[in-house]
């Protein structure tokens, strides 16, 4: 019996390197979405300006503050998560954080 090389062996597919495809479509979901994200608040622009009872200029700066803080919070997060954990960093931020700031910059809690 002849001994079989197998680098000659065409039956077999080779699996030494991985496909591409699945990060590279991660990828350009995760782009998409964080495009998609600063983005969000354009075509909620007038309905802003006509609740608040304000300009169309004054408004974008909704938009403004808030590409500016996801661009900030970015940069603490994204190394926060990798050192304690995506998911204890996610909750403690959307869940922790929000409602004690919330309460204090509330203009009930001011009155006197």
């Amino acid at each position: 019996m002849p001994a079989i090389d197998s680098r000659t062996d065409k039956s077999t597919p080779h699996t030494d390197t991985p496909t591409p495809w699945p990060t590279i479509i991660l990828l350009a979901m995760t782009a998409f979405c964080a495009a998609a994200t600063q983005r969000i608040l354009d075509p909620m622009l007038p309905r802003l300006a006509e609740v608040y009872t304000t300009t169309l200029s004054a408004a974008s700066w909704a938009i403004t503050a808030f590409a500016i803080v996801y661009g900030c919070l970015q940069l603490v997060l994204g190394p926060s998560g990798d050192r304690y954990g995506k998911l204890r960093v996610i909750s403690l931020f959307s869940c922790s954080l929000p409602s004690p700031a919330c309460c204090a910059f509330s203009r009930a809690a001011w009155r006197h």
